[in-house]
């Protein structure tokens, strides 16, 4: 899943991945350089990503756990409009990149206020 601008650093947004080493799934926000976060995860048992943005707090669970705080976003001013992508992102021309190869299911996009 990809929602980040890919147009110049330092890209701001998110973007969950597989690492391709096979094992490892990784989660990636920008806001600028220095307010940036990139945590690697082991897949084993993994059945439930939720990504979640509460008042500019980005928090994961897995399988229905507990939130975990990741990285405050309130300081992000640059506005860009990205859609959202799952099995590739986009590159800075808006053409698809780094595809997935794979079977993706029981995806959502939810959004509150």
């Amino acid at each position: 899943m990809s929602s980040m601008d890919e147009s110049g650093k330092p890209w701001p947004g998110i973007v969950y991945r597989l690492q391709s080493s096979g094992s490892l799934d990784e989660i990636g926000a920008n806001v600028s350089d220095s307010i940036k976060i990139e945590n690697r995860y082991s897949r084993d048992g993994l059945n439930k990503v939720l990504l979640k943005r509460r008042s500019g707090i980005l928090y994961v669970s897995f399988n229905d756990g507990e939130d975990e705080q990741l990285l405050d976003m309130t300081s992000l001013d640059k506005t860009f409009d990205i859609p959202v992508t799952f099995g590739c992102s986009l590159n800075n021309k808006g053409a698809p990149q780094r595809y997935f190869k794979g079977t993706i299911r029981d995806m959502s996009i939810k959004i509150y206020d």
